[in-house]
């Protein structure tokens, strides 16, 4: 054991002794508050410039005057007019010809970027599901806020065609928005962007301490492996000790930053809990929930442990970077499906093939650890499935990490002695079987 603790401390220290961990400690958090919050950050402070529309109109009349009138209210941040639409264009429905040549002239002028767009509204609007815009641009903010202008419009028009007349005011209070609020059984407020939040966090530390130091311990192997330093390292310990103490002294330097940001979120929390954006203080109290918080602690030390093996194994198999990034290749797309299923996953958590991949011992760590922050459990109730799904998931990961442990120890013992050309998998099969 004194030999395995000397190497685990020097593993441990080779990380946080470098200025790069104190570094990564204070950035990575940053660059992931930016990458969040930047984005919303400025589109909710861009103005949306005065965009020129020409609005066309197939027999709906006075409606399409009101319609046109509304939008004309719409004012950008600056108080100036949303929309600058001139007179509105109007062709019959047997009018297909010199519609037709418009249509290209001005498709023409919004190429050229003359003008922003083109507002038809074909006949019958009032019954229709849609209306057709024809732009280059695509500015999201700007066509939600003409969405909701013109269903109000449409809405008191549906309304007359159906005997029922109603003051503008009365109408406006009739149709206002409600928003639906989520509460959990114990009454705490839930929202979508405070659990997407919270399961896109946990899954980026995940991803980024896993690969980032399972990286570290290929290289390092690779590196000894090259120098002969391993050999001899080997002729005073195990292979395996050797393996085990590398892993182990990452593994508590990964610890230790994730220890370090739970104290700072922590503290940010508590210090100025009551002077920061709600929105923000929801997404706060979901990442530091006991219950995930837990789950996702064991997730990550289990998590570490297998794909560590892995790591380990390329290391001794391969004589340099560039071999490794052969192997690489599948390690990498374990990290980015669930990414991938992220915007899925929110909807559908409790999917039989989302219960699947949170079972699948290479994807549980993210996929379950999302799981468990989108529902957000106040407490261990065994009642839960998804309490039971993570119990069970963390069964499997155990039992799949010893058995990897084993069959990379075999592999280990062997291919960090071997030099040259990289062995074919057959060869790989023979040193396992090796005893």
């Amino acid at each position: 054991m004194s030999k395995i603790n000397t190497i685990i401390k020097h593993e441990y220290l080779e990380i946080v002794q470098k200025k790069s961990f104190l570094l990564g400690i204070l950035a990575i958090p940053l660059l992931m508050a930016v990458s969040i919050f930047l984005p919303a950050l400025i589109m909710e402070n861009t103005s949306s410039p005065t965009q020129k529309y020409t609005f066309v109109d197939f027999e709906n009349g006075d409606l399409a005057d009101e319609i046109k009138d509304e939008l004309l209210r719409l004012q950008t941040s600056d108080s100036v007019p949303q929309f600058d639409f001139g007179s509105i264009e109007r062709f019959s429905q047997d009018d297909v010809t010199n519609w037709e040549r418009r249509k290209s002239e001005l498709n023409d002028l919004v190429q050229n970027g003359e003008i922003d767009g083109v507002m038809i509204l074909y006949p019958d609007i009032a019954r229709a599901e849609s209306l057709i815009v024809i732009s280059k641009k695509f500015d999201i903010k700007v066509l939600r806020r003409a969405e909701r202008r013109i269903t109000t419009v449409l809405s008191a028009e549906r309304l007359r065609l159906a005997n029922v007349n109603l003051p503008s005011d009365s109408l406006a209070s009739l149709t206002r928005r409600v928003d639906i609020e989520v509460v959990s059984p114990a009454g705490k407020s839930k929202s979508f962007e405070t659990a997407f939040f919270g399961m896109f966090i946990y899954a980026m530390i995940m991803f980024m301490l896993i690969f980032n130091y399972g990286q570290v311990l290929m290289r390092s192997v690779i590196e000894e492996k090259t120098t002969r330093i391993m050999e001899v390292m080997v002729s005073s310990v195990s292979p395996f000790q050797l393996m085990m103490g590398k892993i182990i002294g990452l593994s508590l330097a990964a610890y230790t930053q994730v220890a370090i940001w739970g104290i700072i979120g922590g503290a940010i929390r508590y210090s100025v809990g009551g002077t920061i954006n709600a929105t923000i203080l929801n997404s706060i109290d979901n990442l530091l929930n006991p219950v995930v918080l837990v789950f996702f602690l064991f997730f990550l030390v289990i998590g570490f442990f297998l794909f560590s093996t892995l790591f380990a194994a390329v290391g001794s198999i391969v004589n340099s970077d560039k071999e490794s990034q052969n192997f690489m290749m599948p390690i990498v797309m374990v990290f980015v499906i669930p990414f991938m299923l992220a915007p899925v996953l929110t909807s559908a958590s409790e999917a039989s093939w989302a219960i699947a991949l949170s079972l699948f011992p290479f994807t549980a760590p993210s996929i379950m650890t999302m799981r468990l922050a989108l529902a957000a459990p106040e407490s261990f109730n065994l009642a839960d499935p998804v309490i039971i799904q993570a119990l069970i998931s963390l069964v499997i990961m155990t039992v799949t990490t010893v058995g990897m442990s084993w069959l990379t120890a075999r592999i280990f013992r062997i291919g960090v002695l071997m030099y040259g050309k990289r062995p074919t998998l057959p060869e790989i099969f023979r040193w396992v079987r090796k005893t």
